[in-house]
């Protein structure tokens, strides 16, 4: 993130507020560092980070004109993206868990022999 981001963000989103693209567009592409530093404190994956950044920057299109420009736009900013990683973390976690559970059934199954395997079934 540059010096200049913060001291300008608020501009932005109020330009951005009153339909100026170009402003909405500098202040999304100044965000996507602080976005993409709060996936990686949330989220090991790093395609579970990139599907949260995602989100993120869908939510902020969504809640744009909630956000008043005169408070620190950053720090709303970071709060939608640590929320959404949140969300992101509780979602992506049991796929997670089913995964690594899978994966130990199979090893297990793997170093049982096979005529233990015969006898434990029947």
């Amino acid at each position: 993130m540059t010096q200049h981001t913060t001291e300008h963000w608020q501009s932005w989103m109020a330009a951005a507020q009153e339909g100026d693209g170009a402003a909405y567009a500098l202040l999304l592409r100044d965000a996507l560092p602080l976005l993409r530093a709060v996936a990686r404190r949330h989220l090991a994956e790093p395609a579970a980070q990139e599907r949260a950044v995602q989100d993120t920057l869908r939510a902020i299109h969504r809640l744009r004109a909630h956000c008043d420009p005169a408070r620190p736009v950053r720090r709303w900013v970071e709060g939608i993206a640590e929320q959404c990683c949140r969300r992101r973390a509780r979602t992506e976690r049991p796929s997670l868990f089913l995964r690594a559970r899978r994966a130990l059934q199979r090893a297990l199954a793997c170093s049982v022999p096979r005529d233990d395997r015969a006898a434990s079934a029947g």
